[in-house]
């Protein structure tokens, strides 16, 4: 199948070129009609390549159609150019976001396959003189068809799909959750973003199966909606060629099975809502109106992260929200497939109210891969009670499935075997729960499993060192300010470097190209600067050197005014790095989007005042990561610059630095912060616990300091000693930890560190 589709659409590409080549009236004007219903979809002119595929696509869809008509419909007296010619003239008709996509398919055919009529049935025979339509039209082995979803996904590229966030759900897959929503013919089914229509068909099948009362009657009840004007023609196609033996006409669909936005303000309600959401985050969508639009949409319905989290805002959630607010009846069901962040990331941390809601049951699922990205399916009830779930229930029911997958047919198919069940919690039920009672509302945090829950340490969020945390500074554009020292001299009795940009940033456009080729400029304006990747429990790999227009007056880092300036005016005293802030200030400004905000690169660098706050200049900084999948803990000095994917506590005793850095690199306080953590974020997690301020009168926390101090140094050597003259091994925080972990004498000292921790968690005094 992919071979045929590659070559047809390497002809419709073809054919396209030739229209263009010819400035084909009819041709040119129904492109650009295309282009404003694309850019309206994806905000943005779409390439020719995607027409192809599109174009591919319905003259897939058209194909099946005609040559399936005859034998069960009233055209069979019709050819199949004919019957392909009135579905054409009938889509016209019924919305006008048809017709460039059904004009621009009958052109190329009759490119492609020359003649007299547009010549459908001609146009695979066109390839390479065989049947090869025939390959679609097969049914499966489950005795029902879902003929356009397996090759929508096969059509479209990669990059198309992950824009839009469409992926094919297995028709087992639908069937399964079908089931769980006790589908039978009295139910009115909604699918809202309904793609190429494969829970439709499915509902089609089962009910057929079942044999009961007017199907006629019945299959008026199941509706489907998607924005994209060539899915629903699949859709419609798709339901009819399931249905196509009732005798009923493609028109049937078309009251049923409509373009729709799913922002559209529609309060029909339905029995069951059921569906597979485009996988996407409000930064990738289409257009800033759409994003506003989504935003205000997710407020409304009480699911809108912080602002940190918004640009991770799920489609998929705001769908889910809004059909249980205004399209699902009191008692109705709702069964999703999602991305499985809506159990563990931050920003459905608000979406875990499920407010609303009663019956709330998550899968998940072990085994084959079904798509690119992990998932699980949401189902729920409605409910009057519009309060969160857990003010009335303290955990949700979660069942597994193992998948099997069998790539031998002409379409995987895929076989679900239930593995067992647990129960779910929020890691802050206790806190949920309290507010949900007295009518108020908190963040629910990640769900996890009962069992673990029970294990996890006693927490508290009004910790003393979590008031000392500060974020590090976002030193940008990397591209303009991290720098590899080439050269060290002297000059006039100073310290000067040549530099060059650092190698190996990965940076996106416009500061991904080298504004100069080597600078020279005063040493003391280099300075160390430690990543969230250089991170690893009691140390840091290699810092990077980043140029900054700084120095440290008054116990902080401040903006060097004598040799440097932000306005077009001359410093008081002009140095060899003067001219180059200036040349890459001038840089900045040229190809920042947001210079009334940011006017200047100081502003950039020090955005929210970050780089001087004074505690980045504290003698010792205990330095702790924002993101991963793993905790660890570091000190750095003073003259150290801490980056903004790293969170940092200042402190000026050292003693205390070392009790702090032993409690955050225990394993026991690690594996908690695990089983805590929203999807990668550890934020400030890992002092959300009772570690109490450092007394060096208690011997418990003189033990923990002193441990700390004896693992650094051991930690340091079997760094040094593994890893130093090897440069083929790739350094990570797993890499190290693994390696620990080996090390007996560490391991002992490990096993000592948790001991003492757990001690003074329980309030001991050692």
């Amino acid at each position: 199948m992919r071979a045929m589709l590659e070559t047809l659409t390497k002809n419709v590409r073809d054919a396209i070129a030739i229209l263009l080549e010819q400035k084909h009236a009819r041709f040119l004007q129904q492109i650009e009609h295309w282009r404003a219903i694309e850019r309206d979809l994806h905000g943005q002119d779409s390439e020719l390549d995607l027409l192809s595929s599109q174009i591919t696509f319905l003259i897939a869809v058209i194909s099946v159609y005609a040559r399936s008509i005859s034998p069960f419909g009233t055209g069979g007296h019709l050819t199949q150019d004919a019957i392909a010619d009135d579905l054409c003239e009938k889509l016209r008709h019924d919305d006008q976001k048809f017709i460039p996509y059904v004009e621009i398919t009958s052109m190329v055919v009759e490119v492609i396959s020359p003649g007299s009529g547009t010549m459908y049935s001609n146009t695979f025979k066109y390839i390479d003189g065989s049947e090869k339509i025939d390959s679609f039209d097969q049914t499966e082995p489950s005795g029902y068809i879902d003929l356009f979803s397996p090759v929508y996904q096969a059509l479209f590229s990669s990059s198309n799909k992950h824009a839009s966030g469409e992926h094919y759900t297995p028709a087992e897959l639908c069937e399964l959750m079908l089931g769980r929503s006790s589908v039978n013919t009295e139910s009115t089914i909604l699918d809202p973003t309904c793609g190429a229509g494969a829970f439709l068909v499915t509902a089609i099948h089962m009910m057929k199966s079942q044999g009961k009362g007017s199907m006629l009657r019945w299959l008026k009840r199941i509706h489907g909606e998607d924005l994209n004007p060539v899915a629903i023609i699949a859709a419609r196609v798709n339901a009819w060629f399931q249905a196509r033996d009732l005798g009923i006409g493609i028109e049937f669909f078309f009251e049923t099975i409509k373009i729709s936005d799913i922002f559209a303000n529609r309060t029909d309600q339905y029995d069951i809502i059921i569906g597979n959401p485009p996988w996407v985050t409000l930064k990738e969508f289409s257009t800033n109106e759409r994003k506003a639009l989504a935003l205000d949409l997710a407020k409304a319905l009480n699911i809108a992260p912080d602002a940190h989290g918004v640009p991770q805002l799920e489609l998929a959630t705001i769908v889910f929200s809004k059909c249980i607010r205004d399209r699902l009846k009191i008692g109705g069901s709702i069964f999703f497939v999602m991305t499985s962040s809506f159990l563990d990331g931050k920003h459905c941390s608000k979406f875990r109210l499920f407010e609303n809601q009663t019956g709330v049951e998550i899968w998940l699922f072990n085994g084959a891969s079904v798509f690119p990205r992990n998932f699980a399916c949401l189902f729920a009830w409605k409910e009057n009670d519009v309060s969160s779930y857990f003010k009335n229930y303290p955990d949700i029911p979660v069942i597994s499935w193992n998948v099997e997958k069998n790539e031998s047919a002409l379409v995987n198919r895929y076989s679900f075997s239930k593995l067992g069940e647990e129960r779910y919690q929020p890691v802050n039920l206790v806190e949920v729960q309290s507010q949900a009672k007295r009518g108020g509302q908190v963040n629910v945090a990640r769900l996890i499993s009962t069992a673990t829950a029970k294990e996890l340490l006693p927490a508290s969020s009004a910790g003393y060192y979590k008031a000392l945390c500060y974020n590090g500074a976002t030193i940008f554009p990397q591209s303009l300010l991290f720098v590899a020292v080439i050269s060290e001299q002297h000059e006039h009795g100073e310290a000067v470097v040549t530099m060059i940009p650092a190698p190996g940033l990965k940076m996106k456009k416009p500061w991904n190209v080298a504004v100069y080729d080597r600078a020279t400029v005063e040493k003391r304006y280099i300075f160390n600067l430690v990543k969230g990747s250089e991170l690893y429990p009691f140390g840091m790999f290699a810092p990077w050197h980043v140029f900054l227009p700084i120095k440290i007056e008054n116990g902080a880092f401040q903006f060097d005014t004598e040799h440097f300036s932000t306005s077009n005016e001359a410093p008081i005293h002009p140095t060899l790095a003067t001219s180059h802030f200036k040349l890459i200030n001038i840089a900045y400004q040229t190809n920042c989007k947001n210079l009334k905000r940011i006017p200047h690169l100081w502003a950039r660098i020090n955005f929210d005042n970050e780089l001087t706050n004074n505690t980045m200049t504290k003698p010792f900084k205990v330095v702790i990561p924002d993101c991963g999948s793993s905790m660890a803990a570091s000190l750095v000095d003073n003259k150290c610059i801490v980056e903004h994917a790293l969170h940092f506590i200042g402190l000026d005793d050292e003693d205390e630095a070392y009790y702090l850095l032993g409690v955050l690199n225990s394993p026991i306080l690690a594996r908690d912060v695990l089983a805590r953590k929203a999807e990668r974020h550890i934020g400030q997690l890992a002092l959300d616990y009772p570690i109490p301020r450092f007394d060096s009168t208690i011997k418990v926390h003189s033990a923990i300091a002193r441990t700390a101090k004896d693992l650094e140094r051991l930690v340091s050597k079997l760094v040094s000693g593994t890893f130093s003259n090897d440069a083929n091994i790739k350094l990570s925080r797993k890499r190290i930890k693994k390696k620990m972990d080996a090390d007996s004498t560490i391991k002992a000292k490990l096993s000592q560190l948790d001991a003492l921790v757990l001690d003074l968690i329980n309030g001991g005094d050692g």
